[in-house]
């Protein structure tokens, strides 16, 4: 690369400092297949969570309703999950 090509951005996330009592995208995703249901502390609010339905990663949301968890690069790449409760 020469000083005059131009500069790309990373389409990867940096990986957020981990939090206390807090786990990474996969060891939450384990969590979950054990009956847990799951919250982003960057989503700030415990009405968003993740949990298993009918087989498939649900996101319920604030309105009530289910929706089928589309995965991001900064959802796996996240270290800020943790277990709102049981199921």
């Amino acid at each position: 690369m020469t000083k005059d090509s131009p500069q790309v951005a990373s389409t990867t996330p940096k990986r957020t400092k981990k939090q206390p009592n807090s786990y990474d995208f996969f060891d939450a995703l384990r969590e979950v297949f054990n009956g847990k249901v799951i919250t982003k502390l960057e989503w700030n609010d415990p009405q968003y969570y993740v949990l298993m339905r009918n087989g498939h990663l649900t996101l319920r949301k604030p309105d009530e309703k289910f929706y089928d968890l589309i995965v991001t690069n900064g959802d796996m790449a996240g270290t800020d999950w943790v277990i709102l409760q049981e199921t």
